[in-house]
Parts: structure tokens; sequence; C-alpha cells
């Protein structure tokens, strides 16, 4: 399992990494396990689901492999509008033609 390196909390899919790597692999298997470990102890965990935003042209090229990467790791990923992403995090700037990655 990969947590953030600010420590904000947030439990990472490895929708970002190669496919079969073992950064993937302990990423999706230490995701599964901790949700599993916070039910099982009836500890409180607030699912909110990640966006990731492309700025530019270059950046959402970039945003479009992670996506890619993300289906071929049998990751829950969702491309949806910028307009979509405003309702789950109305100061979301991006161009209006690009999509937006929603990892529930």
């Amino acid at each position: 399992m990969k947590i953030s390196q600010s420590h904000s909390g947030v439990l990472h899919t490895g929708f970002y990494n190669k496919k079969n790597s073992l950064k993937t692999k302990f990423c999706i298997q230490g995701h599964r396990r901790m949700i599993k470990y916070f039910k099982d102890n009836r500890l409180p965990l607030k699912k909110t689901g990640m966006l990731v935003v492309a700025t530019n042209k270059k950046e959402y090229e970039q945003l479009k492999k992670y996506y890619s990467d993300g289906i071929k790791n049998n990751i829950n990923l969702k491309f949806i509008s910028v307009e979509e992403a405003k309702v789950l995090e109305p100061t979301i700037r991006s161009n209006k033609e690009f999509k937006v990655i929603y990892s529930p």
C-alpha cells in the first residue's frame, strides 16, 4: 500500500503504476486489506473517492495513460466530465474538453 507523501490519509489504489509490478500488486493488496481491517475492527473510514485533474494538454496525456494503466490493473476508475467533477469538488479548474479520472 502506498500512503500519500503528504500524510493526508489517502489509500492509493495503484492506478498510476505499471501492470504486474510489485508496487502495483502491493498497492492493490494493501488497499483491500486496509479497508477490510477498518471494517473488521469497526473503525471509521470515510470513503470520499479521488479526482485526478489535468490543467494542460501535457498533463492530460499523462492522465489518459494513468487511466489506461488503472483499467489494465483492474482498478475501478471512471472518466467523468469537468462538470461532473465540479459537483464533487466545486473548486476544480480544468479545460472543459478534458476528462477527469474519478476513483470511487
